[in-house]
């Protein structure tokens, strides 16, 4: 399991703020230490404080969530890609006019998760006129 230090509670929420984005959820915590899951992938990590660390806790996760580089980028996101373009779909069913409907929501919350991490993309039209979500 991955460990990821940093020095002070600052530092910790901004993980945990980040990792609920990519679909972590803690599952243990004490003072010093807390396990991260991903029940959809498997996916566990730790975090612990060190004060005398000297390292960058955010980059150290944001490099644990990036595909690794003998995985395509476009593979490793199509997953996240296809959950795009059934919200859409499920948005436009339920037309709510304040764009405040759960698959709205959703939406905006994958949004504000992939460009935390630099990920650009797009709704576009297939072929056939429905609505998909794509890579830019």
């Amino acid at each position: 399991m991955k460990t990821i230090t940093y020095q002070d509670n600052m530092q910790l929420w901004r993980m945990e703020s980040a990792a609920e984005k990519a679909g972590y959820k803690k599952t243990d915590d004490c003072y010093w230490c807390q396990i991260f899951r991903n029940s959809e992938t498997g996916g566990e990590f730790c975090t612990s404080r060190e004060e005398d660390s000297t390292n960058d806790p955010a980059a150290d996760l944001a490099k644990m969530l990036t595909p690794s580089a003998t995985e395509e980028p476009a593979e490793a996101m199509r997953p996240i890609m296809d959950r795009l373009t059934a919200l859409k779909a499920e948005s436009i069913a339920e037309a709510d006019p304040f764009g405040q409907s759960p698959a709205d929501r959703e939406i905006k919350a994958i949004a504000a998760t992939l460009a935390a991490f630099g990920v650009q993309w797009y709704y576009t039209t297939d072929d056939a006129g429905k609505w998909v979500a794509t890579l830019k």
